[in-house]
């Protein structure tokens, strides 16, 4: 026989059997709403109905621990989704250093790839901040400590597997350090910043052009003097200089 229970109250509890019969029963811990084949009447013996009870508090101690047990995987596997990195941050200035991010843009890990990078994040905590801020505070703490200065360069590579997170963080982390920096300190990706020094190692030297010292200068030859022109001849002139003789005909 199957019963609904239908009201619960401190001491007893009212279900419906499937006949069709409303019955007043002992509440042993019943829930409105439930189904049950089990259902101890008025008349039966206190042990066992004390049996049932420890059945239905040992139930509900079973059910109250897997709770617990889903809410420790679930804090697990946050705790694990967090700390997977999800790529590393390589930051190369003189002292070199790691940085492991999560899926967050979160730091996970720091170490040293070098002696001066253990240096460099000596007593500096970064765990839990921000991606951008450690590799500002690293560039600031090597520039502070002389490892960088105008002229210098940055070099920052992003490993991961995650090919599209890689080259988004990757290009926003080399634009916001340029712009922290200033311009007088170069940041690129590491292969880039080979390539233009291998560049400027192929330039031929500098040509020396030797230039004579100039000599004495000449003392100008003295001119020779100036003849003068000439004067134009005078035109000749009609006039015989005897004037009107009276004798221009002669008589027949």
């Amino acid at each position: 026989m199957r019963y609904l229970v239908l009201e619960c109250m401190l001491s007893h509890a009212v279900v419906l059997d499937e006949a069709g019969r409303v019955m007043r029963v002992p509440n042993l811990g019943y829930t409105v709403g439930e189904m049950h084949e089990d259902i101890y009447l008025a008349d039966t013996p206190v042990d066992d109905a004390s049996d049932a009870v420890r059945r239905r508090g040992s139930s509900r101690k079973a059910c109250w621990l897997a709770a617990a047990a889903c809410l420790c995987v679930a804090i697990i596997g946050g705790a694990w989704f967090w700390q997977t990195p999800r790529g590393t941050v390589h930051l190369e200035i003189n002292p070199s250093v790691a940085i492991e991010v999560n899926r967050f843009d979160r730091v996970v890990g720091l170490t040293g790839e070098n002696a001066d990078g253990d240096a460099l994040i000596e007593d500096y905590w970064s765990y839990g901040k921000d991606a951008e801020t450690v590799v500002f505070e690293l560039t600031d703490r090597a520039e502070d400590a002389g490892d960088l200065a105008a002229g210098g360069a940055v070099a920052l590579d992003v490993a991961s597997d995650d090919e599209p997170w890689r080259a988004e963080i990757e290009e926003r982390l080399i634009e916001d350090l340029s712009e922290h920096v200033g311009e007088g300190i170069m940041v690129a990706r590491k292969a880039d910043i080979e390539a233009v020094q291998a560049a400027a190692d192929e330039l031929p030297d500098a040509v020396i052009v030797a230039v004579p010292e100039p000599g004495p200068t000449p003392e100008p030859e003295p001119a020779a003097p100036a003849v003068p022109a000439p004067s134009p001849a005078p035109a000749p002139s009609d006039d015989s200089g005897y004037g009107d003789s009276g004798y221009s005909d002669y008589d027949d």
